[in-house]
């Protein structure tokens, strides 16, 4: 049962649908309930219906159960694909789950460029030995997630990349899973349909294969199926591709129809399971390194931009940031997002604290608070006095509803309000 410590055995006879309110997922309709179940229970057969699986149980629910009164009201504007101005804005003002707010979604694609040796790599692991712990990240909050890290790397390679002064939670934590150059996978052999051959003893026929982006696909697929059934703890999970270019062999980055074929199979991963996708670009090496280069030719198709939700570089300071004692430094710069826009972030590294702010609200005393949140914290009276409502504070303030949420989680955290 959802939400609880128990099991509970039922036995469900109905009609199996695609689910139009959960990715992933199966509507099984009986004449009182309907039940979601993940769809990877469910198997294709020859007439092209799904049947249930049943070498593949217990079945877990992946939300909870509705009536079907219910789920038919539920279902209702799901009668066609066109949507009214009101329906979409009512869908977009669902809140976003972040793996790192306002950067790395939930469901959705953030892409990470930087010139050969500006130091992605580093920077994404300095990233996930925040999210491994849900401790923030250059002040901005993490979720604790599992993470799946694809590298373009050796097995030395990786040992050279994680290792550290300090012990951190990517040396030692049993959350985050790699693979790297060179590995190969036991798969199991399949049709042009899709379905699993068999050998003369009627088993599954296996191969052992290269890891590319459908390899790489099916084993996320089945390792979160997998903690999920003997993990205690669901945890959302973050997918890094280290880098793109290389894992989903693109023949031109600077291809527009490349890059689209390379980047919609991500954003549909994505939008399915709920996962969080970081991919690490090479950056565009023809123009030369002055100061802020964000152009097309620099990053390559502007078609990069295009199909992410978020796209960070990852560029040297220029040479007026770039003093003795700056701690090789850095700016991360918010290039395209579809959410919040966040000024340039100035970073330093120390290889015994990774990347950290220049001038961050741990390092200043009696500060931290940005315009937002003095926006919000003039509000917050009438939040609590409950005359207006967290909505309503995000239109008067003139700020989206996760930038208030957001904001309050900040000032809650530094004792601003109560």
């Amino acid at each position: 049962c959802v939400g609880t410590d128990y099991e509970e055995v039922i036995n469900v006879r109905g009609y199996a649908t695609p689910s139009p309110l959960h990715s992933g997922c199966y509507d099984v309709l009986t004449e009182d309930k309907v039940y979601p179940i993940a769809a990877h229970y469910f198997l294709r057969n020859s007439t092209g219906d799904r049947s249930i699986d049943n070498g593949s149980g217990p079945y877990s629910l992946q939300h909870s159960s509705l009536s079907l009164r219910d789920y038919l009201k539920a279902v209702e504007r799901f009668h066609a694909p066109w949507h009214t101005t009101a329906e979409i804005l009512e869908l977009a003002d669902k809140e976003e789950d972040w793996a790192w707010e306002p950067f790395v979604l939930f469901g959705g694609l953030t892409l990470l460029i930087a010139d050969s040796g500006a130091g992605k790599s580093t920077f994404t692991t300095s990233l996930l030995n925040s999210v491994l712990q849900g401790e923030p990240f250059l002040d901005f909050p993490t979720h604790r997630a599992r993470v799946f890290y694809v590298s373009e790397e050796s097995v030395k390679g990786i040992r050279r990349r994680t290792e550290s002064p300090e012990p951190s939670a990517v040396q030692s934590s049993e959350l985050i899973h790699w693979m790297y150059w060179g590995q190969k996978v036991k798969t199991k052999v399949k049709d042009a349909s899709g379905a699993i051959l068999k050998d003369g003893k009627g088993e599954d026929l296996v191969a052992w294969s290269p890891v590319t982006w459908p390899v790489i696909r099916e084993e996320v697929e089945l390792a979160i199926e997998q903690f999920n059934r003997t993990s205690p703890q669901r945890l959302p999970a973050l997918l890094v591709i280290d880098t793109l270019s290389f894992w989903l062999e693109m023949d031109d980055s600077s291809g527009a129809m490349d890059v689209i074929g390379a980047l919609k199979p991500l954003r549909e991963f994505a939008a399915e399971t709920g996962i969080a996708i970081l991919g690490l670009h090479h950056s565009n090496r023809q123009v030369e390194q002055t100061g802020k280069h964000t152009k097309a030719s620099y990053l390559g198709s502007i078609q990069w931009k295009a199909q992410s939700d978020v796209m960070l570089l990852l560029q040297y300071a220029p040479a007026s940031l770039a003093d003795p004692l700056s701690n090789d430094p850095r700016i991360l710069e918010m290039e395209k997002t579809r959410y919040d826009e966040v000024p340039d972030l100035r970073l330093r590294y120390n290889p015994h604290q990774g990347y950290y702010r220049d001038g961050s609200e741990s390092s200043t005393p009696g500060g931290g608070l940005n315009d937002t949140d003095r926006k919000v914290l003039a509000l917050h009276p009438k939040l609590k006095e409950g005359s207006i409502k967290q909505k309503d504070l995000a239109t008067e303030a003139g700020l989206n509803p996760s930038q208030v949420s957001r904001s309050l989680k900040k000032l809650k955290a530094k004792g601003e309000i109560a």
